[in-house]
């Protein structure tokens, strides 16, 4: 919720904090409010729908920022890169565990399909890992490509312009993103909740 409130107060302070001046308040209290309203959802299945609406959220979100880096890359010259950092190992295993926090709702999703297509289950998981998995290599490869030595630990801070059309999409991206993280956040939940009551 901290990251959701800092990112919408950063995209659209400029916009409302003349309007409302405690414009981080409302912030807060209105993302508190719909992460409480979604959560009470307790099934998987009526989920759905908010489910794909945050997949494509986030893969038009991750699309822009990959025409960013590539944009990016073509723009730049010499740029110093790094192989290995030891100072930022550490970083990197914690963002490989991070990518798989939401693991734990597959077991309710293996446990919510039909008996009778579940015997496919491991292999499509398998399948979506591994799509993942090689996603997440390509973003942070293009990013890293693109921004070099430089490259900060989250990708949108790194895509900083001063011309307005690109701002404007910058704050889309971030936008989508927050959207995503918000109606990822009760699928994650309800897993947990579910086997708290059971």
């Amino acid at each position: 919720m901290k990251f959701l409130k800092i990112r919408l107060f950063a995209i659209y302070s400029d916009y409302f904090s003349k309007i409302i001046v405690n414009f981080s308040i409302l912030i807060k209290t209105v993302t508190f409010f719909i992460l409480l309203l979604l959560s009470f959802i307790k099934y998987i299945k009526t989920l759905a729908l908010w489910s794909v609406f945050s997949q494509l959220s986030l893969l038009f979100a991750f699309s822009i920022i990959a025409w960013l880096d590539v944009s990016n890359y073509f723009l730049t010259k010499n740029l110093t890169i790094e192989y290995f950092n030891f100072n930022n190992s550490l970083f990197f295993i914690a963002a490989c565990v991070y990518c798989y926090e939401g693991a734990g709702v597959v077991l309710s999703l293996e446990s919510a399909t039909s008996p009778t297509i579940r015997f496919g289950f491991k292999r499509i998981l398998n399948c979506a890992i591994f799509v993942f998995f090689m996603v997440n290599c390509s973003f942070g490869i293009s990013g890293y490509l693109s921004f070099g030595k430089d490259t900060q630990s989250i990708i949108t801070l790194n895509l900083e312009y001063k011309d307005s059309h690109l701002l404007h999409l910058l704050n889309l991206v971030k936008f989508l993103i927050c959207i995503s993280l918000m109606l990822t956040f009760p699928i994650i939940y309800t897993s947990g909740s579910q086997t708290f009551l059971h």
